[in-house]
């Protein structure tokens, strides 16, 4: 495929998981079957400001901000401030979106609990509960992975790695939610096999692919490439996405830190992984950086170190 660019239009991205924050906005008209005011403050209370509000339901009234702010007090209450960065570390400030998902769980959950609901509530609010409690569930893997690598604890297996197959592979596992993204990729065939961890080397690039998706508008363009570069393989990773602005690219790779400012600060996720991935690439021996301007995209680029007799094969080839 050197030269040439390889493209790869993933599907719809239609899950049958229930509808999907962000991407999926459903819309209700009418005060629905119940209608009655316990109803809308539930509602308001488990939708928040992370899930699509159903028209026609109340939720800017005075009364519900107030039902909305009381829950995640009592979760912060009930043990909201234990876990915390990694490892006694986490911010109240950065809490907060894992309150909310809990939240979410709570207050969908009492209205399929209390009946009365049709059936296609019933569907979105399961949607609801599933994509929340998925969140808090990737939010724990997370933080059990980086506690691994800072104390040790994490096993590294490494074999001969072929880094084109595994760009594929992300490629692959990113395509059917990637909606109207289009992958290219531009991938040199020659590349040497490289010394690595193949899950974990999994796991850079399907963390690096999901975000690029993520960032980037219907009809946008993530490009992967992949080159020899000394005795390391290079690996790039470019969005046509919203770009990180420069005062911020410096800290993307720092735990529970996240774009803030525009469009960015609505897109949902848990802060760890660009410092998951920094650990990995790190922990294989090599390097990680960020090249973004804001409006116009964002590219990682990663290194790993070709293996041994890869590396003496290369460098004989352009002796």
């Amino acid at each position: 495929m050197a030269g040439a660019a390889a493209r790869l239009r993933p599907g719809s991205g239609a899950s049958a998981q229930g509808p999907v924050p962000g991407r999926d906005r459903r819309r209700e008209h009418g005060p629905g079957p119940r209608g009655d005011r316990s109803r809308e403050l539930a509602v308001a209370a488990a939708l928040g400001d992370d899930h699509p509000r159903p028209e026609g339901r109340a939720g800017a009234r005075a009364g519900d901000g107030r039902r909305r702010d009381r829950r995640p007090r009592d979760l912060r209450s009930a043990g909201g401030g234990t876990g915390g960065r990694a490892r006694g570390e986490l911010e109240p400030r950065e809490a907060r979106p894992h309150r909310t998902a809990l939240t979410g769980i709570q207050g969908f959950s009492e209205l399929i609990r209390d009946g009365g609901l049709e059936a296609d509530e019933v569907r979105a609010y399961g949607g609801y509960i599933f994509n929340d409690a998925d969140r808090v569930n990737r939010l724990i893997g997370d933080m059990l992975d980086l506690d691994r690598m800072e104390s040790g604890r994490m096993t590294m297996r490494t074999a001969d790695v072929d880094i084109n197959d595994i760009v594929m592979e992300a490629i692959s596992r990113a395509a059917p939610s990637a909606g109207a993204v289009e992958f290219k990729s531009d991938l040199d065939p020659r590349l040497p096999i490289v010394a690595g961890d193949r899950d974990r080397l999994i796991q850079v690039l399907s963390n690096l692919v999901n975000n690029a998706v993520k960032y980037s508008p219907d009809g946008g363009t993530v490009t992967l490439a992949s080159r020899a570069d000394g005795r390391f393989a290079l690996v790039s990773i470019t969005d046509t996405g919203l770009g990180i602005p420069q005062d911020e690219i410096g800290h993307v790779f720092e735990r529970f830190r996240r774009v803030r400012s525009g469009a960015a600060q609505s897109i949902p996720g848990t802060g760890l992984g660009l410092t998951i991935v920094k650990q990995i690439v790190e922990m294989h021996g090599g390097k990680i950086w960020v090249e973004s301007a804001v409006g116009h995209g964002s590219s990682f680029h990663f290194t790993i170190p070709l293996a041994p007799e890869s590396a003496n094969a290369l460098q004989l080839r352009h002796a």
